[in-house]
């Protein structure tokens, strides 16, 4: 398989920033890496170690995109997601997940850790028992249905002494 580098050049305010990328086997596409470049805080995809982008096609047209935002530690691996769709009125754009922590309430997020994508439902699930706003850990899934991601299940985890095992988190949201 091949690999291929993509020289990534913003001006702003004068300055030239150039990075070289490296994409997996399926190149990512340039107007997802200008996006991703221009619009997030993530750091350059050439010093992310062990962390390859996720994809997976859902239609003719539609395809998710899971692009490293940042690398840590276990599930401390967080993910930008994008919707790339080449229709009629195609575009690109990150998508937006509601979370829930006992202190915050619900919140949007556009960034993900512990991100599995299924590459042939265009399902995701979300996993990290790293502490944030009151939580142990957070759970959460979402299914593709045609034109969006859909939530189906949010968990937490209230106290780290608690089970690891996230059937036994708190249930904050369910679609069944």
């Amino acid at each position: 398989m091949k690999t291929r580098i993509v020289q990534l050049s913003l001006v702003l305010g004068g300055l030239f920033l150039g990075s070289p990328v490296a994409s997996a086997a399926e190149p990512l596409p340039d107007i997802l890496l200008e996006t991703h470049y221009r619009t997030s805080d993530c750091e350059a995809l050439e010093t992310i170690k062990g962390v390859k982008p996720i994809t997976a096609t859902l239609s003719d047209v539609a395809k998710l995109y899971a692009v490293p935002c940042t690398s840590g530690s276990h599930d401390d691996d967080t993910y930008r997601i994008y919707l790339y769709e080449t229709g009629e009125i195609g575009g690109i754009r990150p998508l937006l997940f509601s979370m829930f922590t006992p202190k915050l309430g619900w919140v949007g997020t556009d960034i993900l850790r512990g991100v599995k994508l299924n590459a042939k439902t265009g399902n995701i699930t979300h996993t990290t028992r790293t502490r944030w706003g009151g939580a142990c850990g957070t759970y959460g899934s979402w299914q593709w249905n045609t034109y969006t991601l859909k939530m189906l299940e949010f968990r937490y985890r209230k106290s780290c002494g608690a089970s690891r095992s996230v059937k036994d988190w708190v249930k904050a949201y369910s679609s069944r």
